[in-house]
C-alpha cells in the first residue's frame, strides 16, 4: 500500500501597498496631526479576480514631529483591508511627506513717551499671532532700540525692532514711536 505523503506549508499574506494616498501642507499649529487625502489611494499588488477594499474610517496621520520644515514624514495609521479575500493580503501603510510651514507672527515695537532730558523708558514688544498657548520664550525675540538720546530735542523718534528668530514662526517686525516732550518750564510770577 502506498502512502500519501502529507505536507504543510505556511502561507503568508501577500503585501498590499497604498498608492495614491495625499498629505496636506499645513501651518503650524504646535500639534503632530495631519491630514491625508485617500480620494484617490488604491491598492497595488491585488490579485486579478480577488475582492479587497481599502478602509480608512479609522486612519489617522501625523507629523513625526510638530516644528516646521519642508518635506517632513507623515505616518498614516488605522487603515484596514475589507472583502471576501481580504484575510491573504497584508497592508503597507504609505510613506507620505508634507510641508509643515512657519505660523505668521507679528512683533509690534509698542509706542513710548518720556520727557526731554530723561532716559529713555524700557522698550516692550507686543506679539499677535502665537499658537498653541506659546509665548515668547518660543522664540529669539527681536530687540528694541532708537536713536533718540537724553539730549534729543522734543518730537518723535522711530523705536525700530530687529534681528529675532524662531524655528516655527515667521516673524514681521512692526517699528513703534518714541515721543520725547519738551519739560514744562515753571513760570515765576512777582
Amino acid at each position: 500500500a502506498l502512502t500519501q505523503p502529507t505536507t504543510t506549508a505556511a502561507i503568508t499574506p501577500k503585501a498590499l501597498t497604498v498608492t495614491g494616498a495625499v498629505a496636506s501642507n499645513k501651518v503650524y499649529d504646535g500639534l503632530t496631526t495631519a491630514t491625508v487625502s485617500f480620494t484617490a489611494a488604491t491598492l497595488t499588488g491585488v490579485v486579478t479576480g480577488d475582492t479587497v477594499s481599502l478602509v480608512t474610517s479609522g486612519a489617522t496621520a501625523a507629523f513625526a514631529d510638530a516644528t516646521a520644515g519642508a518635506g517632513k514624514a507623515v505616518t498614516v495609521t488605522g487603515l484596514a483591508l475589507a472583502g471576501s479575500d481580504s484575510t491573504n493580503y497584508s497592508l503597507t501603510a504609505p510613506s507620505l511627506a508634507a510641508d509643515l510651514t512657519k505660523a505668521a507672527l507679528t512683533a509690534t515695537a509698542d509706542n513710548k513717551t518720556r520727557l526731554q532730558g530723561t532716559a529713555n523708558p524700557a522698550f516692550t514688544i507686543t506679539y499677535i499671532g502665537f499658537v498653541n498657548g506659546e509665548t515668547k520664550t518660543a522664540i529669539t525675540e527681536p530687540v528694541a532700540t532708537t536713536t533718540a538720546t537724553v539730549d534729543s530735542a522734543d518730537g518723535t523718534y522711530p523705536i525700530t525692532l530687529s534681528g529675532g528668530s524662531a524655528a516655527n514662526y515667521a516673524l514681521t517686525l512692526v517699528n513703534g514711536t518714541l515721543t520725547v516732550t519738551a519739560k514744562s518750564v515753571p513760570v515765576i510770577t512777582w
